[in-house]
This record gives C-alpha cells, sequence and structure tokens, in this order.
C-alpha cells in the first residue's frame, strides 16, 4: 500500500487524474461494471465510512441541480449552519467543486485529503473482482472526508451524471431534489424521457421526501411511481409548491429575477434571486421545498435566511454577467432546455443592440439543436473549441447550422482568440454571449480575469 502522504499539491492532483475520469471519455459505457456503488461502498468502508450519521440534501436532475443546490446552501449559510457543497463540473478550479461555508477547500487540505484517501483507494483496487475506484468517486469520497473532518452541519450534494448509479448515491438524505429532467447523455442514461427519469428517480430512498421540478408526463409518472414505489412522500413545483408571482430585475452588475413562491406550508412573497431567468424561479421552489422537507427533519432555518440566502446564490456559468459597455454573458448551456432558458433571459432582461455569439461544445451534445435555439438571436457568430478531449471541431459546428440567414460566421479554434476578436467587433451596447460548454465557460472566466485581474 503506497505512502498515504504528497510532497505538493500538484503531485496530488496528478495522482488524482491518473485515475479513469468518465467526464473526459467520449463514449463511456452507463452499467454496474463502470458506475459502480458497491465499489464506492467499499471505498468509503475503508474510510469511516465518512457519510454515515451525517446530514445531507441530494440533488438529480438534468438542468438546474447546480443551481438548486446553490441556493440551499447560501440559505443554509444565512441560518449560521456549517454547510458543505459537492457540486460539478468546475468552471476554472477542481476545488469549486468542493467548499465549506462558500470557501473553497484548501489546496493543503485537498492534498492531505486526498493522500489519506489514497490507501483506501489502492486497497479497493486490489481486492478480488473489483475495478479501481475512478476520479469522480475519488472526488466524492474526499469531500465526505472533508465534510466529517470539518464536522459540518450539513453538506448539499449535486449528482454528478445519472443517480441510480451515482457515487453521491450511496447517503440517506434529509430530503431528494429532482430539477427538471431532459434529454442529455443519451448514450449513458437512455434515448427516452421515461429511462432519463428512471436514472434520476434513482436517488429517491424509501421515506425520504422528495422535491420534483415541474416534468413532462412521460417523466412525471416514472418519479411519481418510483416515490410510490419507496413510501417518499412526493411534492411537485405546480402541484404541492406555486409560483406565484415573477418577474426580471437588476441584480447588482448582473440580471435577477423577483418571485413569490407558496407551499402547503406558508407563503414567501418577493423574494429576490441572484439568479435569473423563469427557470431559476423554478429552481429556487425546488430549493424552497428542501430546505422545508429538511426543517421537518431537524435542520432548522429561519424565513429571513430564506430571503438573504436566495438573494446571495449567484451560480457560475449561469447568466454570469461578466461585464458591462459590451455587456459580456458566460453561460455553460449544453442541452437544449439550458439553451431555451438561456434564450429567454437574453430575450426579456438583457437589452442590447447586437449579439455576438462565440459557441462552442463537446461532441457528444446535441450541439446542432443548440445552434438552432440561440442563432435567431445572433448578428455575429465565432465557432471555437474549448479544453475538453471531447469538443466538437469547428468546422463540425459550422457544418451544423444548415440553412440560416444570412450571418457573418467564423471559426476560431482558440477560445481565447475567439473572444479577443468577439470583444473587437463589439460596441458599447452589444452583447457578448458565450454559450454551449462549461468547459469554454471556464476559458472564459480566465481570459476575463487576464483583462480584468
Amino acid at each position: 500500500m503506497a505512502n498515504d502522504t504528497f510532497a505538493t499539491y500538484q503531485d496530488a492532483i496528478d495522482w488524482l487524474f491518473s485515475a479513469t475520469d468518465y467526464e473526459k471519455m467520449r463514449r463511456v459505457r452507463y452499467n454496474a461494471d463502470t458506475f459502480d456503488l458497491a465499489r464506492m461502498t467499499a471505498l468509503l468502508r475503508r474510510l469511516g465510512p465518512p457519510h454515515e450519521g451525517r446530514r445531507f440534501i441530494h440533488i438529480a436532475g438534468t438542468k438546474g441541480k447546480g443551481s438548486t443546490a446553490t441556493m440551499v446552501n447560501e440559505v443554509l449559510r444565512a441560518a449560521g449552519h456549517r454547510v458543505g457543497l459537492y457540486t460539478s463540473p468546475h468552471v476554472t478550479d477542481m476545488r469549486e467543486r468542493v467548499r465549506l461555508n462558500g470557501e473553497m477547500i484548501s489546496e493543503d487540505t485537498l492534498r492531505d485529503v486526498i493522500g489519506r484517501v489514497r490507501s483506501a483507494v489502492e486497497a479497493v483496487a486490489a481486492e478480488p473482482n473489483r475495478t479501481a475506484p475512478t476520479y469522480f468517486e475519488i472526488l466524492t469520497a474526499v469531500a465526505l472526508v472533508y465534510f466529517r473532518d470539518t464536522n459540518a452541519d450539513a453538506a448539499v450534494l449535486e449528482v454528478g451524471l445519472g443517480g441510480r448509479l451515482d457515487a453521491t448515491n450511496v447517503v440517506t438524505p434529509l430530503a431528494c431534489g429532482i430539477t427538471s429532467i431532459s434529454i442529455d447523455h443519451v448514450a449513458q442514461l437512455g434515448h427516452t424521457l421515461e429511462e432519463i427519469a428512471g436514472e434520476k428517480a434513482g436517488i429517491i430512498k424509501p421515506g425520504v421526501p422528495v422535491v420534483s421540478a415541474p416534468q413532462s408526463a412521460e417523466a412525471l409518472a416514472v418519479v411519481e411511481r418510483v416515490a410510490a414505489d419507496r413510501g417518499a412522500p412526493l411534492w411537485i413545483v405546480g402541484r404541492e409548491i406555486e409560483i406565484a408571482d415573477f418577474d426580471h430585475e437588476a441584480a447588482g452588475n448582473g440580471v435577477g429575477s423577483r418571485v413569490t413562491i407558496r407551499t402547503p406550508l406558508r407563503q414567501y412573497d418577493d423574494i429576490r434571486l441572484a439568479a435569473a431567468g423563469r427557470h431559476q424561479a423554478v429552481n429556487a421552489a425546488v430549493a424552497v421545498g428542501l430546505l422545508e422537507r429538511a426543517a421537518e427533519r431537524g435542520l432548522d432555518w429561519p424565513p429571513r435566511a430564506l430571503r438573504d440566502g436566495l438573494a446571495a446564490a449567484r451560480p457560475r456559468a449561469r447568466v454570469e454577467v461578466l461585464g458591462r459597455r459590451p455587456t459580456v454573458v458566460n453561460d455553460g448551456a449544453h442541452n437544449p432546455a439550458s439553451m431555451h432558458a438561456l434564450v429567454e433571459v437574453l430575450t426579456d432582461a438583457v437589452p442590447h443592440e447586437r449579439l455576438i455569439l462565440v459557441f462552442a461544445s463537446s461532441a457528444d451534445h446535441d450541439y446542432a439543436a443548440n445552434l438552432a435555439c440561440i442563432l435567431p438571436l445572433a448578428d455575429h457568430v465565432i465557432l471555437t473549441t474549448s479544453s475538453s478531449p471531447k469538443s466538437a471541431a469547428p468546422a463540425d459546428l459550422a457544418a451544423a447550422l444548415g440553412a440560416t440567414r444570412p450571418l457573418p460566421v467564423e471559426l476560431i479554434p482558440d477560445a481565447s482568440a475567439a473572444a479577443d476578436r468577439a470583444l473587437a467587433l463589439a460596441g458599447p451596447d452589444d452583447l457578448l454571449c458565450f454559450t454551449g460548454s462549461f468547459y469554454l465557460a471556464g476559458l472564459i472566466h480566465a481570459w476575463w480575469r487576464t483583462r480584468h485581474p
């Protein structure tokens, strides 16, 4: 068994990245061989196990789960709780995925925890008929160990992929959330809404309350059936939880919303959201439901914390306004449902003259549908690549444009060069929109920091 210390942070990260990373693979078999909860359970058993006896809120979904997790986290923080937050993917720094009280895990602490986890990883890998834990499983174990070591009052966990076989699905939470379900990751989760919803609903535990966003009839039927089979009380936004009022409004330098939410327990009037869009109002409604169900099980918070927390919750790379004059929006939308949500916000709440679109996509995403959604808004298009090995070539993106209205289109493979070109094209009243990929969003954050250190 290897020595459990690393000399440097980079040594620890290099070892972590040497594990199988399905996030960067073009084709992934999604089954109990590649995504193995028995392997994850064995790993955690050798570490304590760190998740037992702890309080969690667990959130799955196709879109909105990261925003919802951020909202729940901020409300609990505003209530004075010591809260862990585990999300994915990251935008610029892997440490974004593991947070305590809003702060990323430090490099020294991450190095130390990875070092402690390494021996357990290697022991599991040596077990008969067992494959080695993956990058995401190891990082999930690191997060759970960290939250235990720091004695977090609770932790909010975002599912990585699917739900049923996801590494986070080892916990028994206070409440489960299922945000909007749509077609995505079809090679792993299935080609129909029923199949995908079955994977998402796999996080539902016997007797644990569930809060769901509005779903299509096909997805809702699956969620309702699984909840009923497992005796899990179910609240649905649009049924038990109502969005009684909504409007866009400015939020600091960005774009926000104002919403009234009514639950079976009370009404919350005139809540300000730092996050923009009707879809974020739905995410907030799911978050409120989760918080109420968690409070019923002992994780208390006052109404003031709800107002303060939702006003502070600013999910990164979700209609994130980096600058003004020109307006610069960085958004990680990468499926048609997310792209439609982005288009709604840009249309309704971001005044502009021209829209200069910079777009990249993973090759395994439906970039043709994503482009078809946002192209009607664009006046100039720049197609580029992201840092992901799965990134589609600009020429392939161009081939997917189809018969659009006459529109200037440029192919600039380097994302920073593409961003420089877009900024040079923009007048003070124009809008620069970077979208199509979370990996691109990370590159644009780095590019923006070089211009505004």
